[in-house]
């Protein structure tokens, strides 16, 4: 499954041009894969007024800059999960609803943005699936 999840991310990030990521020069038509770390799913509150109206779940892999920069930020994944809650519950409280589908452009960027202040390593931050639910 992390494997498949691993592939999805690479094949998203090729597409979106971000497949190339390295300070090297890479010879002409050789593509660096970026390198993932993926986070466990995340699942927050989506509050309308002050009621809980549903809930905003999605599931984010961070490309890091390099392998020096994966190494660092693989010791400090609890911290980047907990910085991706947090971006995840002000993006929910500012744009989610159970009623609509989620602005996943929006949510990644917002992830990406977030993440980027916490740590410069972070080159992207890409969203392997999201939902927002009632309930």
């Amino acid at each position: 499954m992390v494997r498949r999840t691993i592939m999805l991310a690479a094949m998203l990030a090729l597409l979106s041009g971000a497949g190339v990521v390295s300070a090297a020069r890479p010879e002409p038509g050789i593509m660096i894969a970026p390198h993932f770390i993926p986070l466990d799913d995340i699942a927050v509150p989506i509050i309308d007024g002050n009621i809980i109206s549903g809930r905003l779940r999605f599931k984010a892999i961070i490309a890091a800059k390099d392998d020096a920069a994966q190494s660092r930020l693989m010791t400090i994944k609890p911290q980047l999960r907990s910085e991706s809650l947090i971006a995840g519950i002000e993006f929910s409280r500012l744009h989610a609803s159970g009623l609509r589908p989620v602005n996943a452009v929006a949510l990644a960027a917002a992830l990406t943005i977030s993440l980027k202040q916490y740590h410069p390593d972070i080159g992207q931050v890409l969203l392997v699936k999201s939902a927002a639910d009632m309930g």
